[in-house]
């Protein structure tokens, strides 16, 4: 048997220790040899006081929640000394843990209300516009600077064009579009929508398919044609009741419906199998007579 003190044995060899059959001696003169004997005198050896037997087990449960813990943060530690040897940063400081590290090392990011990290060429953030980003008609400003006072800011080459909106925790907020699609679901920053068949499209083509949202700040959020977002007419302010979130219909769309349906519900020679097939047929006769995609 070890010749450790069980006092600075972890856990597990504590545990081992007590179930080894040898006598120990607590501060009592008792000799205790069967395990919950020995691990309360150890306790009792340590905290001056003879623990019940539900105090025990709270004993060994609280020291290990405290190794684990532990060793957490070693692992986190020893993690970070790797990777910052590694990729150039400074070293750990005597006695410094992983927290204090990042804290002298790292610039703090801003952060989202959330508590996500802001990334530099983010949009759809409330902005404090300028003079000059309020004079323009589109100000789709990204994040790309942060003052030394901590303020995240759009800046162009010469001048600061907008400075971040935050919560009272200092939190960035993000632009919260109110405005309704057709659909009635909102208009959000980034995401994929349609124009409405018929609707207003500020010069938008009908046939422009997929429009991707590059700014949601009024009722007609600005939008670009996903096939050609630096085009000539790149960007169009267009009313949210224009847009929609479902695809267009199109014969293609409704023969791969049919094509669907078939697959899971006609039973294969049933007269709806049959029907369902010549209706399909005649679709894809439509779409070549048209000029329409196979």
């Amino acid at each position: 048997m070890t010749d450790k003190d069980p006092k600075d044995m972890t856990v597990s060899e504590q545990l081992r220790w007590a179930a080894n059959g040898e006598p120990y001696n607590g501060i009592d003169k008792n000799i205790w040899t069967y395990p919950t004997g020995k691990i309360r005198a150890l306790a009792e050896a340590v905290t001056g006081e003879w623990p019940s037997d539900n105090e025990i087990f709270s004993i060994v449960a609280d020291k290990i929640d405290a190794e684990l813990a532990q060793a957490r943060e070693l692992s986190l530690r020893r993690g970070a000394e790797l990777w910052a040897k590694s990729n150039g940063w400074p070293d750990f400081r005597e006695g410094e843990d992983f927290g204090a590290w990042l804290e002298r090392c790292a610039i703090p990011r801003p952060r989202y209300e959330d508590g996500e990290v802001v990334q530099f060429g983010d949009g759809g953030i409330c902005w404090h516009n300028t003079i000059k980003a309020l004079g323009s008609d589109f100000a789709g400003w990204v994040a790309n600077a942060v003052r030394n006072s901590g303020e995240l800011i759009a800046v162009t080459e010469v001048d600061i064009v907008a400075v971040a909106e935050t919560n009272a925790d200092g939190r960035v907020k993000r632009a919260v579009c109110k405005a309704l699609g057709a659909d009635g679901l909102p208009i959000v920053y980034g995401e994929t929508v349609f124009l409405v068949p018929g609707a207003y499209s500020d010069g938008l083509p009908p046939d422009c398919g997929e429009l991707i949202v590059t700014d949601t700040r009024t009722l007609s959020p600005v939008v670009v044609p996903r096939i050609d977002p630096f085009g000539e007419h790149g960007l169009y302010r267009v009313p949210a009741s224009s847009l929609t979130h479902t695809p267009p219909d199109t014969l293609e769309r409704l023969r791969d419906d049919i094509a669907e349906w078939r697959a899971d519900c006609a039973n294969p020679g049933s007269g709806w199998d049959a029907k369902t097939a010549e209706w399909a047929d005649r679709i894809d006769a439509i779409i070549r007579r048209t000029g329409g995609a196979e």
